[in-house]
């Protein structure tokens, strides 16, 4: 049995805690048995009590902002980091004593006291990395971005990326004999909804006309995510289609928001233009879809474009890095340059205009997902790192100690 300590920078679900809770609920329990330590009562926390998991709530500060923090600047965010860093990494280290630890895991890459604390302790660790942070106004890092691939290297026996893209991002002479990809994987019986339901009621409630279309953007309304260039897509689009409805889902940077909107009006598109904030039912709102697109500028992985694939829907996507090797293009979905708005609506229009081509790249696109994104898929690949990482360490397993 290998016990595993996973840290999580955060409580909410998200993105990363998803992808964490999905791993954990496929976690073979005959093998394995998981701690996880979460900085704040929340979501994840209650999800993973409910998988008959251990959660136990301990201070954690980042090393790497996140959030609101991202608007301390960078003496507030040290101060914050370094006040009681100590006692934090002693708890932590007392923590992997006590239930006697055989490796941790550290998810994102904001948190490095999980690092530290299995320095401390002997213990291996795993460091799994989620989101590139130079560029990323989501993040503002204590140390030069260069120096981040060196110090994770330094302080991890094994580095997990979520695609090649990323990979390269944190490349180094401390990484790279330590770098490996996997996948993220989601369950595509939660995507597995009916179309005409889904279409129906969403319709309903947005108060829409049965024939409309729906293209969807998903995620964080900030600029690198590019928003404004699927506006700028429809109005080149809802002229030739007036029945096409865009909706954006999520939260985001309101003077950006506001920017998107200004412009929607002054091409008098905004009828046509929904923001829904944020939603819980994204199974339902991608089934209801005809079409997923992505105009991010920089993405590490892409979570929506699997989202999508198992519920069937298409997806127009960005060359901007995960993406490119979840969509293959012309296949499951089509890519298109960065930035280029012609482009973009010339592909929607394509795929909105052909359901002969929506479907057969919906097929593929499912057929796709269950050969390589299912959570089977991911807790197999990050099971076997885990034993590998565990069994190749100096230190001995609690139970070889015992026997």
């Amino acid at each position: 049995m290998i016990r595993i300590l996973f840290l999580s920078h955060d409580s909410s679900l998200y993105g990363a805690q998803l992808s964490l809770l999905g791993l954990l609920s496929r976690l073979d329990r005959s093998e394995f048995e998981p701690l996880v330590v979460a900085p704040h009562k929340g979501p994840l926390n209650d999800s993973i009590a409910a998988l008959g998991i251990p959660v136990v709530v301990r201070s954690i500060a980042h090393w790497i902002a996140t959030g609101d923090e991202v608007k301390l600047n960078h003496f507030q965010i040290g101060r914050n980091f370094l006040a009681g860093l100590k006692s934090r990494v002693w708890a932590l280290a007392h923590q992997i004593e006590h239930n006697q630890i055989d490796v941790v895991y550290t998810n994102t890459v904001v948190s490095i006291e999980g690092a530290l604390a299995a320095r401390l302790t002997r213990r291996p660790h795993i460091w799994h990395l989620r989101e590139q942070v130079p560029g990323n106004s989501q993040l503002k890092s204590l140390v030069p971005s260069s120096l981040i691939p060196q110090i994770v290297g330094r302080f991890s026996d094994r580095v997990i990326v979520n695609s090649h893209y990323l990979g390269k991002a944190y490349d180094s002479n401390q990484t790279r004999n330590k770098t490996q990809v996997i996948y993220n994987g989601i369950d595509p019986a939660s995507f597995n909804l009916d179309p005409a339901d889904s279409a129906y009621s969403l319709r309903m409630e947005l108060g829409l006309a049965a024939p409309s279309q729906l293209v969807v953007l998903i995620g964080s309304i900030i600029p690198r995510k590019g928003q404004m260039l699927l506006a700028e897509a429809a109005a080149l689009i809802s002229s030739r289609i007036p029945s096409i409805t865009f909706l954006f889902i999520g939260e985001g940077e309101a003077n950006y928001i506001s920017k998107i909107k200004a412009f929607s009006e002054s091409k008098g598109i905004q009828k046509q233009i929904r923001f829904l904030g944020w939603r819980h039912d994204i199974p339902r709102i991608l089934a209801a879809s005809d079409l997923l697109v992505v105009t991010s500028d920089e993405e590490p992985f892409g979570r929506t474009v699997i989202e999508a694939m198992a519920a069937g829907t298409p997806v127009v996507s960005t060359r901007c890095g995960g993406p490119e090797e979840i969509v293959i293009d012309e296949c499951t979905g089509l890519l298109v340059p960065k930035g280029d708005a012609d482009a973009l609506a010339e592909a929607i229009e394509r795929i909105i205009g052909n359901t002969t081509e929506a479907a057969r790249m919906s097929a593929a696109g499912l057929a796709r997902l269950h050969e390589t994104f299912t959570l089977e898929a991911h807790a197999h690949h990050v099971q076997t790192t885990i034993s590998d990482v565990v069994h190749n360490h100096p230190y001995k397993l609690h139970s070889e100690e015992q026997s």
